[in-house]
Formats: C-alpha cells, structure tokens, sequence
C-alpha cells in the first residue's frame, strides 16, 4: 500500500536499492571425499588454504580470518573455517561436521546484475583453483 500510494510498484521499490546499494550475490559448492583418505583430502586441503592465503587471490586479500585461532582473537568459539575478505566479495571454506565434505562459500558484490555476477565468478574460480 505505501509503494502503491507512491506510484511505485514493489519491483520499483526493489530497484532503487539495488541502485543505492548494489547487487550481492552468494554461492556455495560442496564437495565429498568419502572414507579415511577422503579426510585426509580435506585437512590437506584446509592445510594448503592456511599456508597459501597470499596466493588465492594476489593483491586481493583485505582481511583473512582463521577461526581456528579461537576467541581470543576471532571473538567466536573456535572453529575450523578460513574467511577471505577480498575486494567486492569473500570466501570462506570449511569443512563438514557431519559429513565427509569440504564446503566453499563464496559473496560478491556489484553495482549491477552483470558485475556482480562476474566479480562471484572470479572469486569462485580462484578458490576453487586451490581445492583441486
């Protein structure tokens, strides 16, 4: 009823905003390593994310996040999952609690569809460069 009393419908509404604040996007991709040397696979790979921060994304990284360290320095319980602020978007990985997986979550943003969608791409496919 308030758009409408505007002249606008909700989809206008909507568009403004994305036109004040952006477009953001999210994607998540899982994948599974089943038996003893699948966990393996997974620590390894959490392991190679760790020692190879610097080179996800050169240039790129404004902040990365351990949560392993504990709450003393991430003000969270301790947790294993690594979390990569890179310039408009982030990554986090982690693997599964309950499952023999390793999962990739991945945001970016941009100032329209299109941008957005290119800059979740490339976050995406570097990431995933480091997982294979």
């Amino acid at each position: 009823a308030y758009y409408n009393s505007k002249g606008m419908t909700l989809l206008d509404a909507l568009n403004e905003i994305f036109d004040e604040f952006g477009y953001w996007l999210e994607s998540q991709n899982s994948f599974t390593f089943p038996g003893e040397a699948g966990s393996k696979k997974i620590s390894d790979m959490m392991s190679d994310f760790r020692e190879k921060k610097a080179d996800v994304l050169p240039g790129e990284i404004i902040k990365f996040t351990d949560y392993n360290d504990g709450p003393e320095v991430t003000g969270v319980p301790k947790s294993n999952v690594l979390y990569y602020e890179v310039k408009d978007g982030w990554f986090c990985v982690r693997p599964s609690g309950t499952e023999p997986k390793i999962k990739l979550y991945c945001g970016a943003k941009g100032k329209c569809i299109n941008c957005a969608t290119k800059r979740l791409d490339e976050i995406r496919s570097k990431a995933l460069e480091l997982m294979k």
